[in-house]
């Protein structure tokens, strides 16, 4: 009975640190993650302001799971629905988010990924549903995103980047975005793509005018943490206590010396015309 006893204790003790620690990184979300570094500031903004010259253009977005555009590239999705149409095409629903305990999480994400992207302005918002986590292992996904680009015939298309991806956080799903997405715009030709998430960026989008819609979309979007089991009331209860959470801008490059405080930041490549 003592052995016993000793157990349930220590696996209590187990649970509320892991709860305790879940809660904690939520609560103290950075309210902004800076990404790789340019080499030339000033040449990366005048790449910057000279993709942002073009206006009634298309920009095709491709990514693994709602949110992923907003963390990473949520300013110059905006800026760019601003002077032209964006579509959005998301691989996966993200079901598998918070360890999946949450029932029918997939349907909740989609519903929030529509929201945030009317925040910001997406003119269409299609989504694959292929498995969350499988996404390099569904056969229709390359065939899918060749139809998205001969439909949009965008001018720009904004994806992972997987030949210099930046180092740290790694998922197998942006890998298969991003590397399905390059394959077939380089298969397409006369598109230019901006590639987030990136260890060699040569182009900074000043989102500073759109910083509260990325923010309160970014918001929306991740706003699903809410109904994991216990993690969430705990959050909730949490940050009432300390004043509610901290807005978070997602990732934000700074330049001062250039007049760039909110920056996301692109590897850009121009695939010539066939």
């Amino acid at each position: 009975m003592r052995r016993r006893r000793r157990v349930l204790y220590i696996v209590l003790w187990i649970l509320t640190i892991a709860v305790v620690a879940v809660v904690g990184l939520r609560l103290l979300t950075p309210r902004a993650v800076a990404p790789a570094r340019v080499a030339d500031p000033a040449a990366a903004k005048a790449a910057g302001e000279a993709v942002l010259a073009s206006h009634d253009a298309t920009t095709l977005i491709v990514v693994a799971h709602p949110d992923d555009i907003e963390w990473w590239a949520g300013g110059t999705a905006a800026l760019l629905a601003q002077r032209g149409r964006v579509v959005l095409v998301v691989g996966t629903s993200g079901e598998r988010g918070d360890g999946g305990l949450v029932p029918g999480l997939g349907a909740v994400r989609e519903r929030l990924q529509r929201e945030g992207g009317a925040v910001l302005g997406y003119s269409e918002v299609i989504f694959l549903q292929h498995p969350d986590g499988g996404l390099g292992q569904a056969t229709a996904f390359p065939s899918e995103v060749a139809s998205a680009i001969a439909a949009a015939r965008p001018a720009r298309i904004i994806t992972f980047d997987v030949a210099k991806e930046a180092a740290g956080y790694h998922h197998v799903d942006h890998e298969a975005a991003g590397r399905v997405t390059a394959a077939a715009a380089e298969a397409v030709g006369g598109v230019e793509l901006l590639l987030m998430h990136t260890s060699a960026p040569d182009t900074i989008i000043d989102y500073a005018s759109v910083k509260d819609e990325k923010a309160r979309a970014f918001a929306i979007l991740t706003s699903y943490h809410d109904l994991t089991p216990v993690v969430g009331p705990l959050s909730n209860w949490f940050g009432s206590l300390v004043g509610g959470r901290t807005i978070t801008y997602g990732s934000k490059a700074s330049y001062p010396e250039v007049g760039i405080e909110y920056g996301e930041v692109f590897r850009r490549v121009v695939i010539p015309a066939k």
